[in-house]
Formats: C-alpha cells, sequence, structure tokens
C-alpha cells in the first residue's frame, strides 16, 4: 500500500529547531579518530533476484512451471498449486480461481534484513491449460544505515546509527565510535546491554575515505561513505528552504478528491508552521521523531500531502507492526458501514475481491 493510503490529521506544532550537525574538521589529525567525524551512509540491495514472467502449464492432472529460466514440477494439493525455485531463489503458493485464473503469492528467499517482501502474483489463462503472469516486486530490499559521527567535550567520538528501514540503531543502542590504527568499532551505550559490547567492527580507508563495518545480522559487510547536506538522513536536506504551502495536492483516479486548505476553512499559517517544524527537526538522536509523510483530510478531501527522507506517494511503505492497528480499525469501520463481515470470515475471503 502507498503511503497516501495513509491519511494522517497532524493535531500538533513540531517545535523549530536547528540541525547541529557537525562537520568533518578541517585539520583532522591522519590516524585520529577526528577524521571520522561527519555524516556517513552505506546501502546494500539483498533482491529479491528472482522476478519477472511466470508461466504454469497442465499437461493431464499435472502442472510445470516456467520462471527465471528454471522448468521445475508444480505441486498441487488440497486445491493449492506450490512450487520453489532452486538455490533458494523463491517460491509461489496459489489456487486457482472461479474466474479461470490462478491467484497466489510470491516469497522470495530469505532476506539477511529481516524483511519480508510477499508479492501478490495473478496468473491469467493464456490458452488452454497455460497461465501466465507476473513477479514484480512493489518495494526493492533495501537496507540502509546512516551514522552520524560527532566530537565529544572529553575529545571521544560520538555515534548516533540511524536504520530507517527497521530502527536498528534504537535497539543497539549506538553510542559510540573508536578508531585503533585503521580499525574502527561502534559501541553500545554504556547503560545497554550487553554493556559496552561492540555493535559492528571494521577498517577505515583513509586513501578512499571508506568506512568498512561488519553487521553479522545484517547481510554482512557495509561500506560507508560520506553523505552530503542534501542526504536523506534530513528531512528535506540540512539547510532547507522556507516552506510554503503549494495548494491543492495531486489530482489523481485514486478515490481522493482534493482541495486547498482555504476551500476547508483550514488555517493555512499554522499548517505551513507545522511542517516547516517537521522540516526543521534535527536528526542526531533516537529521540527526534522521524517523520515521512504528513497527509491531511478534511470533509472527505485531500487538502494536504508532503513527503519527507526522500519518501514519496508512489513508493510503498513499510509500516511493519501499525498495519495490524490499521487493519482492525478499516475492518471495523467497515462492518459498522454494514460490511457482510465477521470475526470468523476467512481473511482470503476479504482479499482479491472476495474470490
Amino acid at each position: 500500500m502507498s503511503v497516501r493510503g495513509f491519511v494522517a490529521i497532524a493535531i500538533a506544532v513540531v517545535a523549530a529547531a536547528q540541525n547541529g550537525t557537525a562537520q568533518q574538521p578541517a585539520q583532522a589529525q591522519a590516524g585520529s579518530v577526528d577524521e571520522l567525524a561527519g555524516l556517513w551512509k552505506a546501502e546494500r540491495w539483498f533482491g529479491p533476484v528472482a522476478r519477472g514472467p511466470v508461466v504454469i502449464r497442465r499437461s493431464g492432472s499435472s502442472y510445470s512451471a516456467d520462471m527465471f529460466g528454471y522448468t521445475v514440477a508444480v505441486r498441487s494439493e488440497h486445491g493449492e498449486l506450490y512450487f520453489e525455485l532452486p538455490n533458494s531463489l523463491g517460491k509461489f503458493r496459489g489456487r486457482l480461481q472461479d474466474t479461470g485464473a490462478i491467484f497466489g503469492f510470491w516469497f522470495p528467499a530469505n532476506s539477511p534484513t529481516g524483511m519480508v517482501r510477499t508479492s501478490p502474483v495473478t496468473l491469467r489463462a493464456m490458452g488452454r491449460n497455460v497461465w501466465m503472469g507476473r513477479v514484480a516486486p512493489a518495494r526493492e530490499d533495501t537496507f540502509t544505515f546512516y551514522i552520524l559521527a560527532r566530537k565529544r567535550p572529553d575529545g571521544s567520538m560520538g555515534a548516533f546509527l540511524r536504520n530507517p528501514d527497521r530502527d536498528m540503531g534504537a535497539l543497539w543502542r549506538v553510542d559510540g565510535l573508536v578508531r585503533e590504527g585503521n580499525v574502527v568499532k561502534l559501541i553500545r551505550q554504556p547503560a545497554a546491554q550487553p554493556a559496552g559490547a561492540e555493535v559492528a567492527t571494521g577498517a577505515y580507508n583513509p586513501e578512499d575515505t571508506v568506512l568498512t563495518l561488519y553487521f553479522p545480522q545484517r547481510g554482512g559487510w557495509y561500506e560507508f561513505r560520506r553523505d552530503g547536506d542534501d542526504s536523506d538522513f534530513y528531512p528535506r536536506g540540512r539547510s532547507p528552504a522556507r516552506y510554503v504551502y503549494g495548494g491543492a495536492p495531486l489530482s489523481r483516479d485514486d478515490g481522493w478528491p482534493t482541495a486547498t486548505l482555504d476551500e476547508v476553512n483550514i488555517d493555512r499559517a499554522a499548517i505551513e508552521k507545522m511542517v516547516q517544524g517537521i522540516i526543521n527537526t534535527p536528526m542526531e538522536s533516537t529521540h527526534n521523531l522521524q517523520v515521512d509523510g504528513v497527509l491531511i483530510a478534511r470533509h472527505g478531501k485531500l487538502v494536504l500531502e508532503e513527503y519527507f527522507h526522500a519518501e514519496h506517494r508512489d513508493k510503498p511503505h513499510e509500516t511493519r507492526s501499525a498495519s495490524k492497528s490499521m487493519t482492525a480499525t478499516l475492518v471495523g469501520a467497515a462492518m459498522q458501514a454494514g460490511a457482510p463481515l465477521r470475526l470468523s470470515t476467512p481473511v482470503y475471503q476479504i482479499m482479491n475481491g472476495g474470490s
């Protein structure tokens, strides 16, 4: 589901604050930890590798599947069709519908990031006993780390780790960065358990200005490079321009009519102040709120649509456990509106148009 599918009504104004990001010292001593001050970014891609056209054929009572250069047998059990590609590239599970199509889900290989990228797949009849569809992941499996390193008054190097994909920075409670020669270590907060443990160890290459760290449970090695003032680490860059409301959001064929703030009697100055507060929020600790998008609807019309940290209306957004609350709220609203749903209604009966 796209970010635009979630409409948030802002009810408070975030206080504006200056970004206090330290830049790399101009005269940092070679070989010292001071060379590592500043903002660093590392990103890795984990697939899904297998994607593209899928063809299922039936011959008598048996089925076969053609995908990603492989032809494999399809098992048919209890009305479900199931096949798996070699080398753990992924697997498909679906069911032949009354409409004649095969609807199911593609499960990619397990990711070291812990992310789940299951994709719905519909294979339509292309002739007698032949169905064709496409595995088209809605979102790539990428994992990103930012490190903001800043010198403390006592001479040590403080470090803040942000991971927008799963918020591992907050879970690991990274506090510092130490350097011994060209060996570099990320250290937990002293009060964290286990106290003082190393979160990641690696090396700094001063010739290429590359910081390489090993995260054993998140895919292995990550290469960090310096990130600039336009980094997506910030809501809209380190030195953003003053925000001015741009009028009604883009009108699209998504069921949301649009209007301006003035047309629905919302104070434009107050909204501009709120958005500016979000833009100015310093990204320097786990206690700073990261807002990815704000949408406001009133009287059934979308009147504000703003995104931050490189999110946008066409990018699927990671909602994770928040999906449970949204699903319960939407189903409850549908039931109150008269939808023929009960607590015992199977989920598959609701999905895919009820088929």
